[in-house]
């Protein structure tokens, strides 16, 4: 089963916590949809895992699907 998929930041990203994950926009990241968050003020958003291993949750709207095989 394939949980990984390559999609492009098409809008900054800049998270408030410790160590955030930090997206530029046309950066193309993996998102990982075996990481899941039940709680509702998580919906829509997605664990990403950026180019320089950086890792957080960023919201969908951000991001838009690459047609790039993995």
């Amino acid at each position: 089963m394939k949980y990984l998929d390559k999609y492009i930041v098409v809008c900054k990203w800049v998270e408030s916590y410790e160590n955030p994950i930090i997206l530029k926009k046309d950066e193309k990241v993996v998102v990982n949809l075996a990481i899941k968050e039940t709680d509702p003020e998580w919906v829509n958003w997605v664990w990403c895992i950026a180019g320089n291993g950086m890792t957080g949750w960023v919201p969908i709207r951000c991001l838009k699907r690459s047609i790039e095989l993995l």
